[in-house]
């Protein structure tokens, strides 16, 4: 899924395994070597967020997954995007 943001286009995918209390998705560090600039977007915006750094076994590439804590249940993959 391709988006539209304030910095450029992103490629956005998502973990394997997602929560039903969460908004997850991830960025390839190719786009976003540095997670500073979502960091700071999303601290703009006034939204609590957990980031963690993950590593491909058999790529050289790497992602950024952000998980945010959602006020009511995420059921779908379309509930999951709506976020964004």
């Amino acid at each position: 899924m391709e988006m539209k943001t304030e910095f450029k286009n992103a490629f956005i995918g998502y973990p394997k395994s997602i929560k039903s209390t969460e908004y997850c998705f991830k960025l390839n560090t190719d786009d976003y070597p540095d997670n500073r600039l979502i960091d700071s977007y999303l601290k703009l915006k006034g939204i609590d967020f957990k980031r963690t750094k993950q590593q491909s076994k058999t790529k050289c590439i790497g992602w950024h997954v952000y998980k945010i804590q959602a006020k009511k249940p995420v059921q779908c993959f379309e509930d999951n995007i709506k976020f964004i």
